[in-house]
């Protein structure tokens, strides 16, 4: 899909995350409550063109997914969490725009959590085509020299040299908050940061 991608012109990079109601294993009911993405272009400069981050209001959140990213449905409804109908527009429309290649470190989990979410807000919505740093860290693309099994984000970011001062200085410039892992801002920020630093690797300019 990658070289497929490579071949138009004037595509785009999304960096994608998401925090979710439950695990896979829950169905349909894996829903997001969070969502955020950074747009850019594909130059190794990866200038950002956009960016997005959304709370979603969602009715049960299981007590796992709460010990990982600390949303209950009260700290959303006071942070004014919007109804999935009100942002499914905004997804869909960036989601589905065939200039964009989807790009996420578990895509498999992120884009099953998007078409989740088109299908509670009535929309079909799945990315065309996608990228997943997990995988590329399988295959070495991106953390040469490190175990194989290496490859949560937190450990590929501080193998390539990025600190969580780097992430937190994205994070704070892009959405005005430093966050942390397991908020879908501090590991949107992560991710771009870490294609980044692998533009080569991974585009197979070396």
């Amino acid at each position: 899909e990658l070289e497929m991608f490579l071949l138009q012109k004037e595509g785009r990079f999304l960096f994608i995350d998401t925090e979710t109601t439950d695990t896979l294993k829950a169905g349909r009911n894996c829903l997001p409550v969070q969502i955020t993405y950074i747009l850019t272009d594909t130059t190794r400069d990866m200038n950002i063109i956009s960016k997005g981050n959304m709370y979603i209001l969602q009715d049960i959140i299981s007590e796992g997914a709460i010990a990982v990213h600390g949303m209950t449905r009260d700290i959303l409804l006071k942070i004014n969490a919007s109804l999935p109908e009100d942002k499914v527009d905004e997804v869909a429309d960036i989601i589905k725009n065939p200039r964009n290649l989807f790009v996420a470190h578990n895509v498999a989990f992120d884009s099953r959590v998007i078409s989740n979410f088109g299908y509670q807000a009535q929309r079909q919505i799945y990315p065309r085509v996608k990228f997943c740093t997990y995988q590329a860290s399988r295959r070495g693309e991106i953390n040469k020299g490190l175990d194989k099994g290496s490859g949560k984000l937190e450990n590929l970011c501080e193998y390539n040299g990025i600190t969580n001062e780097d992430i937190s200085s994205l994070c704070k410039e892009l959405f005005l908050t430093t966050a942390d892992y397991h908020n879908s801002m501090y590991d949107t920020a992560a991710l771009y940061l870490l294609f980044k630093a692998n533009y080569d690797g991974i585009l197979k300019k070396e």
